[in-house]
Parts: C-alpha cells; structure tokens; sequence
C-alpha cells in the first residue's frame, strides 16, 4: 500500500510534475475554476464533461512554443528568406554589363510549353520548379549570348541536384589544349553548363 504520509508541498510537486507540456495541478486548477463560475447543478457528473473541456480548449488555443521549436521556426523561416531572394534575383535578368535587360534574350527555348508537353506524357516538374528552370536559362542566356539554348536533362545528386543546358555561344568556344577536341564542326559544337537553382553556370 502507497504511503499517504505526503506533506503539501510534496504533494504539489508532484502535481506540477509536466507529461507533454502540461501538469495535473494546472489543469486542476482550471477545471475547479470553471465550476465555480459555471456551478452546474451536479457538480459531480460534469467534473469530467468540465475537465474534457479544458483539455479541447488548451489544444484549440495551443500551447507557447518552446525555446527548440522558437529556433527551428526561426531557421525555417531563414531559409523560407534566402530562397524567395533566389527566386526574385531570377526575375531580374542582367546583361554581362550588370544592367538589368529589358527584353526576354531570344533563342532560348520555351520551356514552360514544352513543361505542358511533358505532363501530358506524366513526365516533368512542377510548375514552380519549371518557372524558375526557365528564368535561370533566360538569364544565363543574357549573361554570355548563348544562342539555342535549351534544357538538356536534370542530375540527381546525393547533396543536390542539377540542371543541365545545352547551347551555342555566339562565338566558338576555343578548349585551351586545341588537340584535344575536335572544334566547332564536331561532338563539341554545343556547349553546356550545370545550372543550380540560382541560375549560376559552370562550363563543362
């Protein structure tokens, strides 16, 4: 037999003992709160209706978040930030000059009528990620005067993935060890680029 040799502040303690962000003696004090002021005539059968009741409103309400969930709010929404300024540094397509380009650069294939193509064979990306995939060709278009430029295929990669483009520079790209490659008229006519979600290139 447990003992009953407890004092109140024993007692009290272990009632505010916490199991998921709550303690007894709280939700106690809540529900003898609200039959006081309710007073339902029999204050016995709807202790447990009263208590019930409590326990939806806490969880309707909710809880103050704790300092852990605080800092993964805060992380989220860092990272919610720094993609959105990707996302709009996309829409401002600039000239290897730094100007901001008025015109859409020609010779870019248009990726988002060949995205409807795609999903009518129930292939491709979702519309968000095809949008930006065209932005980043635009803009890579503006920034070196590629021409015929269009998507090539996506790599997936075990940290991230990438976009592959293929297209033709203005002029012909010269390989620093020129008898390695055949040239222009060759494999190596087309140049391509590994794009990431910013829309920066590296040449392969």
């Amino acid at each position: 037999m447990a003992s009953t040799n407890l004092t109140l502040d024993e007692a009290k303690a272990y009632l505010k003992e916490e199991r998921g962000g709550v303690n007894l003696y709280d939700h106690l004090s809540e529900v003898l709160l609200k039959l006081l002021v309710e007073r339902p005539i029999d204050a016995t059968t709807m202790f447990e209706h009263l208590s019930c009741s409590v326990r939806q409103e806490r969880f309707n309400r909710g809880e103050p978040p704790n300092n852990g969930e605080i800092t993964a709010e805060a992380d989220a929404k860092s990272a919610q930030e720094a993609w959105s300024k990707s996302a709009i540094g996309l829409l401002k397509i600039q000239t290897e000059d730094g100007e901001i380009a008025q015109d859409t650069p020609s010779g870019v294939s248009d990726l988002l009528d060949e995205a409807n193509m795609f999903e009518w064979a129930g292939i491709g990306f979702s519309k968000a990620e095809t949008f930006r995939l065209s932005l980043a060709l635009q803009k890579l278009a503006s920034l070196n005067g590629t021409t015929k430029l269009r998507f090539w295929g996506k790599l997936l990669g075990t940290t991230a993935d990438f976009y592959v483009a293929e297209g033709e520079l203005p002029e012909p790209y010269e390989p620093e060890d020129a008898a390695a490659e055949e040239g222009a008229n060759g494999l190596n006519k087309n140049t391509y680029w590994v794009l990431k979600d910013d829309g920066r290139g590296l040449l392969l």
